[in-house]
């Protein structure tokens, strides 16, 4: 098993049965995101920090929604658009 596997938090927790003593690494990989809070995006990197062994929140991640646009279309077009989500 790689480094980067044996630091995961579930196989961490599978190993000594509980997260307890778990520390999340830092590496040159741990980057911020320009993803908006709540997003799909940023929901798809929180997921691949932890699979990573990374902390969740990195200091320089977008905390706002600032300078962003957003779609203007009703919910149910963007459900039929998203395939029927």
């Amino acid at each position: 098993m790689d480094d980067a596997n044996r630091h995961n938090i579930f196989v961490y927790i599978l190993e000594n049965g509980s997260d307890e003593g778990f520390v999340p690494r830092v590496t040159d990989d741990y980057c911020p995101t320009d993803a908006a809070p709540g997003s799909r995006a940023k929901v798809e990197v929180l997921a691949q920090r932890l699979r990573d062994g990374f902390p969740l929140w990195h200091p320089e991640d977008r905390s706002s929604y600032s300078g962003l646009t957003g779609s203007t279309a009703p919910r149910e077009q963007q459900q039929e658009e998203e395939g029927g989500k």
